[in-house]
């Protein structure tokens, strides 16, 4: 890294783009400013420069930026890393202005960038201020390169020949003792008096009384010289731009030409040659930006010759041509500073369709965040934007009071809302308040109101449409109704089949295969998911195939197809920072369940770290309590009911809006330890607590749930010695289970079951009963054994799977990620998850280091 650190005007960027001009490698360039405080902004800014030199670049970074879910900078960090050393040769990125940089996650970041640097990247940060990354650490290992005022200062011999060929006067050396005298080689102020000097009468009268002048008066003084030599319509375009980041000439007409009709468009041009620190941003002269400090004193100018009445004003123009142009930050921005609620709240409004359809809610949190608290508690619609971002955030309990007092401030403003208005900001309330009901279980208030959701939304309105189908489809199912559930989502899926917007269709489907894992209806899941695979990956929507490898995995577990099942679950956990924080949780925990069932403990054991390493990196404790449960079920599988009983003490066994869908359920899970350990009047309080969560899944139509609480009870009964009820109990789960393929949900309540299924064999075999009795025996070392198609590793501490093995063996023929996972039919994250486990299998980091330990270990031959 190379560091250019110095205060303003000392030349900083002057000198890196010098430098960039004359490089032989390809630079890439970045400026930065206050609104650039946003992780995935930022990374999205540094991908699209690195993609003007290379147009392929870091697409898996891309993905990651564009999912619902962030990911840490650790992970950002280490995909980064990983495609920047992919890329054909060495480039330089310049980031340009970072002392505006504030937030820790960016810190973050470019610590872990230069914890590890990728070795074609050389980056150079241009800085006010030193950046609060671990600079020691880096010159220790001789890793940066600095450059600060005292390179930058200009020297006395250098302010002459500066002053000689920009101001043209005589005597420039006596001239340059007195400006560096005061301006201490800076070379801003230099400059400022050489503009000054051009119009003076008299030099050596300027030079003294610049000379009798005090620091702090300097510029005020050298401004008075360059602005009051200025003709009025260019001072007053001056004053009045000075408002805007950057300007064009469009915009910059649209903020002053409503002042003066009669006035024709400023030359931006002209003014940037005319030395009034105007720089243009591009080639094309499109965009400028005014030299900050020249502009910090136009603007305290204008708050001087302007009422806040008029200032507020130009805000509003400017905010208006950014909303016409779809530059919404900017459109927000000024319109905030001008103090606009109205406004403001219309703007975000009026995109608030458009950022849904595409699932971008960073970009409505964004929006919200530049507001006033109090806007948003008043306006009802930033707080209807406040309630879908808490949706994406799965903060469900949060949403009802932003929903209602949205639906309080609408009654409040009464005429002042139109009609369309009020009626559109209903259906958005109502198709989150639909979501709400599904929530509590109240499955007639859902229906009622996603429909009138659905029959009042205007066309084009895709995502709270959507929500409120997919509520609706849940609602009916719940009423016992699946076949008019199934039939509306058919029927919706091949109306929108032909739609351009391809991800409302995919949201559907998806829809339809969370309505089929609720039915538990296996043979239908598995085909959907599997279309839904397909379209996901076609369309490159992470979010979706995440859910279709978790639905697919469902699939293969329940019909106890565990190998496929790992497959599947492996390939959703490796999406999980790409993908729905749920659908990796999902998938986490489905491998974890999948090996243990395989008799792969350390495998399981392994699924679980990565699961909890998983929520603390996003810090989420909302899952957390499954977390706990899922230990004590992995425990009570291996008959260790102490260390079960201490987890599922610590796991929460309320119901969740997942619970019809998940794979795990502490409530259940509760019931299955208590089942186990319990007895006497402690096991008759089981008894309750069952029979009161199986009348809810049977009022909800839950037929998945009935049958693992059916086989449940089969199990009570049996430890009660009601060998008749625990017969009745298991037949009426066969009679569910057997139509949907379910093998795992009554294979799961353990051994215990299998003499109660000999007897119902023994009356009624079945291949179906076969299949339960075949899960339930314990994996033979034959089975295992077989499942390795490649031979044992040379060393016995070391145990790699089939798809790592494959992956590095690639590795060692250095082959990127990307060329892994063509060979290998894979995605190129899944390609990373491997070599994620074979880094941690190996104990050691970077891909040629993995290779070099695989040999020393026998793993992969020398050739």
């Amino acid at each position: 890294m190379t560091l250019v650190i110095a205060p303003a005007g000392f030349g900083k960027t002057t000198l890196v783009a010098e430098w960039a001009s004359q490089s032989p490698r390809r630079v890439a360039w970045l400026s930065l400013d206050e609104s650039d405080n946003d992780l995935l902004r930022l990374v999205g800014y540094l991908i699209a420069a690195i993609q003007k030199l290379f147009p392929a670049a870091c697409p898996d970074t891309q993905a990651l930026i564009e999912a619902p879910q962030v990911p840490g900078p650790e992970t950002l960090a280490s995909v980064l890393i990983n495609e920047i050393d992919d890329l054909p040769e060495r480039f330089a990125l310049v980031l340009d202005d970072y002392h505006f940089v504030t937030a820790p996650a960016i810190h973050q970041l470019l610590d872990n960038l230069l914890r590890r640097p990728p070795l074609q990247l050389h980056l150079i940060l241009a800085s006010r201020s030193d950046p609060p990354l671990a600079l020691p650490r880096l010159r220790a290992n001789r890793a940066v390169s600095e450059l600060r005022v005292a390179d930058l200062r200009f020297s006395r011999q250098e302010a002459e020949v500066f002053l000689a060929q920009t101001a043209g006067v005589d005597q420039a050396g006596k001239l340059a003792d007195a400006l560096m005298e005061r301006t201490e080689g800076w070379i801003a102020g230099l400059q400022l008096a050489s503009l000054s000097l051009r119009a003076a009468p008299d030099a050596a009268v300027f030079a003294q009384e610049f000379a009798r002048g005090r620091n702090r008066y300097i510029i005020d003084y050298l401004f008075d010289q360059v602005l009051t030599r200025q003709t009025p319509q260019v001072q007053a375009f001056l004053l009045k731009t000075s408002i805007l980041d950057r300007l064009s000439p469009a915009l910059a007409q649209a903020v002053v030409a409503e002042d003066d009709t009669q006035s024709l468009p400023v030359d931006l041009a002209a003014l940037e040659r005319a030395g009034l620190f105007l720089n243009a941003l591009d080639e094309s002269g499109e965009w400028y930006a005014c030299h900050m400090l020249f502009r910090e004193t136009l603007s305290v100018t204008l708050q001087k010759t302007c009422s806040p009445d008029e200032i507020a004003t130009l805000h509003r123009r400017a905010s208006r041509w950014f909303r016409q142009y779809g530059l919404i930050d900017e459109a927000v921005r000024h319109a905030v500073v001008a103090g606009d609620a109205e406004l403001a709240s219309q703007v975000i409004a009026d995109n608030l369709a458009d950022r849904l359809n595409y699932e971008d809610w960073h970009a409505l949190e964004r929006w919200l965040g530049l507001l006033p608290a109090e806007w948003v508690e008043t306006w009802p619609w930033l707080l209807v934007t406040e309630a879908y971002v808490l949706q994406f955030q799965f903060k469900w309990n949060a949403i009802p009071p932003v929903l209602k007092k949205a639906e309080q401030q609408l009654q409040a403003l009464g005429s002042m809302v139109s009609t369309f208005d009020r009626s559109l900001l209903s259906c958005y309330a109502q198709a989150l308040w639909s979501q709400h009901w599904i929530a509590v279980n109240e499955a007639e208030l859902a229906k009622e109101t996603a429909q009138q959701a659905i029959y009042n939304l205007p066309v084009g309105h895709l995502f709270p449409r959507t929500v409120a189908i997919t509520s609706l489809s849940q609602a009916l199912h719940s009423l016992g109704d699946f076949t008019t559930a199934e039939r509306i989502l058919n029927e919706t899926l091949a109306i929108e089949s032909s739609s351009p917007a391809s991800h409302f269709s995919t949201r559907l489907l998806l829809t339809l295969v969370a309505l089929y894992l609720a039915e538990g209806n296996i043979i239908m899941l598995a085909r959907a998911a599997e279309q839904l695979s397909q379209n996901a990956a076609k369309a490159d929507l992470q979010v979706d195939l995440a859910w279709a490898h978790m639905a697919l995995g469902v699939a293969a577990y329940e019909a106890n197809d565990l190998s496929h099942a790992a497959e599947y679950f492996a390939a959703g956990a490796a999406l999980r920072h790409a993908g729905h924080t749920r659908a990796g949780h999902e998938c986490l925990i489905g491998l974890a369940l999948t090996e243990q069932a395989r008799g792969r403990r350390d495998a399981a054991k392994r699924a679980v770290f990565d699961l909890l390493d998983y929520h603390r990196e996003l810090a989420n404790t909302i899952l957390t309590t499954e977390d706990d449960s899922l230990q004590a079920r992995l425990a009570l599988a291996e008959g260790d009911l102490e260390t079960a009983r201490r987890w599922i003490s610590s796991a929460r066994t309320d119901l969740t809006l997942w619970w019809a869908l998940v794979m795990e359920v502490p409530a259940i899970t509760q019931i299955g330890v208590e089942v186990a350990a319990r007895s006497g009047d402690d096991l008759e309080r089981t008894r309750n607590e069952l029979e009161a969560l199986l009348e809810l899944a049977t009022r909800l139509h839950k037929p998945r749930r009935m049958t693992e609480l059916l086989a449940l009870k089969a199990r009570l009964h049996d430890r009660l010695n009601e060998r008749g009820e625990a017969l009745k109990a298991l037949e009426a789960a066969l009679t569910l289970g057997e139509p949907r393929g379910l093998v795992r949900a009554i294979a799961d309540v353990g051994p215990q079951l299998e003499p109660l299924l000999k007897a119902i064999a023994g009356r009624s075999p079945s291949s179906y009963l076969d299949r339960i009795l075949a899960a339930l025996q314990p994996p033979a070392a034959s089975t295992l054994s077989s499942q390795r198609t490649t031979p044992a590793p040379a060393n016995p501490l070391v145990s790699l799977t089939h798809r790592e093995q494959d992956v590095l063996v690639l590795l060692g023929r250095r082959y990127t990620d990307r060329e892994i996972a063509e060979a290998l039919v894979i995605s190129p994250l899944t390609v990373r998850y491997h070599i994620e486990n074979l880094s941690e299998k190996l104990g050691v980091r970077g891909r040629r280091v993995v290779v070099a330990r695989a040999r020393e270990l026998g793993l992969l031959s020398q050739n």
